[in-house]
């Protein structure tokens, strides 16, 4: 049996914090897989601020994720495209 990669976790203080612009925090995310959860739940407007003003890229990198980190950069938009580009990266 394949052993599972383990996920690094940020730790506290250093997770990617989905934020509602002017309404606060929606979401955080400490490894791949909640970022990955994240990205499927947030509301659409925290989805959108977060990928169109690039803010993915160096946490992403920051996580160990250097290739996913430059797919994921390019990823912009203003709709729900924006959401299922992103997941089927991730």
């Amino acid at each position: 049996m394949a052993k599972k990669k383990e996920e690094h976790n940020a730790s506290a203080g250093k997770e990617f914090v989905f934020v509602r612009p002017g309404q606060g925090v929606a979401a955080k995310a400490r490894n791949l897989s909640e970022f990955r959860d994240c990205i499927a739940k947030v509301p659409l407007e925290s989805l959108l601020y977060h990928a169109n003003g690039g803010h993915f890229k160096g946490w992403l990198e920051f996580i160990g994720q250097k290739g996913l980190a430059e797919k994921v950069a390019g990823v912009k938009g203003n709709d729900e495209g924006v959401r299922g580009k992103l997941l089927s990266l991730l």
